[in-house]
């Protein structure tokens, strides 16, 4: 194998792969990314047997061939190098050989043979997308769902499409977050799977622009492309509980309120309230205001009074400040409204003046 591209194009693509890269003690070769030359392009493949991550780019094709070695290494020696010509090779010897100008490394790995096969998915269904788009779904969401791995299945995110409509929904027991979106062109046909929330976390991290996103579905797997990179990750098995009878249907009060002033005062409530394990006061009067209170703790106590258009009865309830600090970072308006009802009723957030975003959190007894 032999081939020269640029640095930064390289260096990039490394960066994308090594998402699906985990520190293996047990088999070394998971600790390694695989480089293949073939066709007029250099795909760069890494995996934990969970997800897999392929980024490839052009490059000068001087002998196709394969090799792997420690992304760790090859990732830190190449972000030190200049965005310019690079020069790769594999000697005979089974030693990488990057040079650059006067700069020359060598580097053990291990053969392509001993790579896990990425497996080629038979694309069942379909689903097209902005990248921007999924990455701010995948924000709206992801931080709701369980990190308990004693049910599996709330460790994922739904992802459910009917129609020119896709929803995905997480859920941890105490809080869910649910958000819908249009589609345009769509095809016709259904999907109803649940996608880990690690997997989505990962994608999230490596996914943008206005170029569109190609979601296909298969039996147990999922596959995520864009621009260059391709991203694998298996399903979770089994059926996403049903979540509908937890969404409010009524509520004794609307509070209106500005997100930045809310977020702010949260902050300054969860300093005390982290020793009651985040629970805080929410009640609203009939005088405009929301009033937050924390309990006395060994460190002290906090309020505060924030003005808000208040529409309904006065209520009180306890709620964890986190879980609403979590929501209101990802919320877009300026403005959000708030549903409260009985003391054990749960609390939805929205935004405000804008449908297919929805949270609910438990309140505290």
């Amino acid at each position: 194998m032999k081939f020269k591209c640029q640095q930064k194009i390289f260096f990039a693509s490394l960066q994308n792969v090594n998402r699906a890269i985990q520190l293996n003690n047990t088999l070394p070769i998971l600790n390694n990314v695989m480089i293949k030359a073939e066709n007029g392009k250099v795909t760069l493949s890494g995996t934990n047997l969970e997800i897999a991550i392929q980024s490839s780019f052009e490059a000068k094709i001087e002998n196709e061939g394969g090799f792997t070695v420690p992304v760790k290494i090859l990732s830190s020696y190449i972000g030190l190098l200049k965005d310019a010509d690079l020069s790769v090779q594999l000697e005979a010897s089974g030693v990488l050989v990057l040079s650059q100008g006067i700069s020359e490394t060598k580097i053990k790995g291990i053969a392509v043979d001993e790579f896990p096969i990425i497996p080629k998915i038979e694309k069942d269904t379909e689903v097209d997308i902005k990248a921007n788009d999924l990455k701010l779904l995948i924000s709206q969401i992801v931080f709701a769902a369980s990190n308990n791995q004693a049910r599996p299945i709330l460790t994922g995110v739904l992802f459910e499409k009917e129609g020119d409509e896709i929803k995905l929904a997480a859920t941890d027991s105490y809080r869910l977050s649910e958000r819908k979106l249009k589609l345009k062109n769509s095809d016709k046909e259904n999907i109803k799977s649940v996608i880990p929330a690690k997997t989505l976390l990962e994608l999230s991290k490596i996914i943008s622009g206005e170029e569109k996103a190609k979601i296909y579905f298969a039996k147990n797997q999922v596959v995520f492309e864009w621009e260059n990179v391709k991203l694998i990750s298996k399903l979770i098995e089994g059926a996403f509980p049903d979540y509908s009878p937890i969404i409010p249907k009524g509520f004794n009060v609307k509070v209106d309120i500005d997100k930045a002033d809310l977020l702010i005062a949260l902050r300054k409530l969860s300093i005390f309230a982290v020793e009651k394990n985040g629970s805080i006061n929410m009640s609203t009067t009939n005088d405009n205001t929301l009033h937050l209170f924390t309990e006395k703790t060994l460190s002290g106590e906090s309020k505060e009074d924030l003005p808000a258009n208040i529409d309904g009865q006065n209520t009180k309830v306890f709620i964890n400040a986190n879980y609403l600090i979590d929501v209101l970072n990802n919320i877009e308006t300026a403005k959000v409204q708030i549903e409260m009802g009985e003391k054990l009723t749960p609390v939805a957030i929205k935004p405000l003046n804008k449908e297919g975003y929805i949270n609910i959190i438990m309140p505290l007894r």
